[in-house]
């Protein structure tokens, strides 16, 4: 039962709740008076998350120990991210702009990793986007390189037979390239479809997430136009 116990114990995830009731099992890595940092517990060897005290209700330890965090005070608009300077940026609704690898919310710059984080904290139509074409990407590439691999032995086969007048080797060469050729054929939607969705992501963040942000602070106009069939009335909200 010991064995048992301290076996559980040793793969037991820490519960984090955040104060929207979101539910994160973590293994937590450091925990201070601003913030915590942790990993997700079925990628222990991907990247550290921070959460700040702000976000936190409590936290739940492997162990059974509890800690409750007291209300925050209130914070500004940007907490400290780590010690490069980053500052994480806070969910105002702001429209992200992309430009080579990096992406901007205002004059606040993050990495594609800093990106990531937050389009998965704050907007999951914009991190579905990304995940999703991340996964057709890397299948198209997948798919480009079998279809490589295929088609270069089949036209060596094929010119040797053709050449030879080798039936036994150039039918097999044929069968190759024409198989090589489809995979190389079917990577290339993947390719395009996945980069659109991938490189775009930020794109899907402004018109979903950043928009509902930003609707109430559009201006309303009210137009009335004459036409030679009546009157017409429009308003814009």
């Amino acid at each position: 039962m010991v064995a048992l116990l301290t076996a559980f114990n040793l793969f037991a995830a820490d519960i984090i709740v955040t104060r929207d009731a979101r539910r994160i099992e973590a293994k937590i890595l450091e925990v201070s008076s601003s913030e915590i940092k942790y990993k997700e517990a079925n990628n222990l060897e991907g990247p550290t998350f921070v959460l700040t005290a702000a976000e936190i209700n409590t936290i739940i330890y492997n162990n059974g120990t509890v800690k409750v965090f007291d209300q925050p005070a209130p914070q500004p608009a940007q907490q400290t991210y780590n010690n490069a300077g980053y500052n994480k940026p806070a969910f105002n609704g702001l429209p992200i702009t992309k430009a080579d690898d990096s992406y901007y919310m205002g004059d606040q710059r993050m990495t594609e990793e800093q990106y990531l984080e937050f389009i998965k904290q704050n907007c999951q139509v914009a991190w579905e986007s990304y995940s999703q074409g991340n996964r057709l990407w890397k299948q198209g590439w997948a798919l480009f390189g079998v279809g490589m691999g295929v088609m270069i032995p089949g036209a060596v086969f094929y010119s040797i037979g053709i050449q030879e007048r080798a039936e036994e080797m150039w039918i097999p060469g044929a069968v190759l390239l024409s198989s090589g050729s489809i995979l190389t054929t079917a990577s290339i939607p993947c390719l395009i479809v996945g980069g659109i969705k991938k490189y775009n992501s930020h794109s899907v963040y402004n018109e979903t997430c950043a928009s509902k942000q930003q609707a109430y602070t559009t201006p309303i106009t009210f137009g009335i136009t004459a036409g030679s069939n009546g009157v017409g009335v429009a308003m814009n909200f």
